[in-house]
């Protein structure tokens, strides 16, 4: 006996893992590159403390004399952020600096701010901000 074309079609399921493929994949491509935007975000977090350490580190150095050496560590710390600023500079615990270099037993407070911006995910933006404390 002969059997009808839908009766066939009915129990064919070789289509159907191409089905599932289309519907699942375009989840895990978003997984995916949420998780790359996700580590691009830890990874500046870690560049961003890094350079607000090396730029503290700079302010107590007695060959430091104005701002700009400060700047300048910074930027170079984190050279793979551009955009990277300076916004706030204080000594022993909320005072302005006094004049360059600092005096022994100073404490530094240096806060550095970055604009994060997510390639895939715009949810990932953020403004970051780092401060390090060091003592000179």
């Amino acid at each position: 006996m002969r059997k009808r074309p839908a009766k066939r079609l009915l129990g064919d399921d070789l289509g159907s893992t191409t089905i599932e493929f289309a519907l699942i994949f375009p989840a895990l491509v978003g997984i995916l590159f949420a998780i790359i935007d996700g580590g691009r975000f830890i990874g500046a977090r870690a560049t961003l403390s890094q350079a607000a350490a090396n730029g503290a580190r700079t302010a107590c150095l007695s060959t430091t004399t104005n701002q700009s050496f400060i700047d300048t560590a910074v930027a170079g710390s984190a050279a793979t952020l551009p955009g990277t600023i300076v916004s706030n500079l204080e000594c022993n615990a909320g005072g302005a600096c006094p004049a360059f270099p600092l005096a022994a037993g100073t404490s530094v407070y240096l806060t550095i701010r970055y604009n994060f911006t997510g390639v895939f995910f715009k949810m990932f933006s953020r403004q970051m901000n780092q401060t390090s404390r060091m003592v000179c």
